[in-house]
């Protein structure tokens, strides 16, 4: 039981980042976002699987790797924006 708490946990929190990822997408470009926010978060991510991946706990690594890809498509629109 708590494997599957920490699949559904980690389900939910990488899928955070994802409304913000779309709208980038969506929209083409970040500016709503401070780029010292998004370079913490991406960071943060860098930091937090260069810990856990020895660890080997899956649902945090794939929690982290999906969050990574959505702060890469927002710093992406950030840095490249079409308007």
């Amino acid at each position: 039981m708590l494997e599957y708490s920490g699949w559904i946990g980690s389900f939910l929190f990488a899928l955070c980042g994802l409304p913000q990822a779309i709208q980038s997408y969506t929209d083409k470009h970040s500016d709503g976002l401070n780029w010292l926010f998004i370079i913490a978060w991406f960071f943060g991510e860098i930091f937090t699987l260069v810990y856990i991946i020895p660890k080997g706990d899956i649902p945090l690594i794939v929690n982290y790797s999906v969050n990574l890809v959505f702060v890469l498509v927002i710093a992406y629109y950030k840095l490249y924006p079409r308007k």
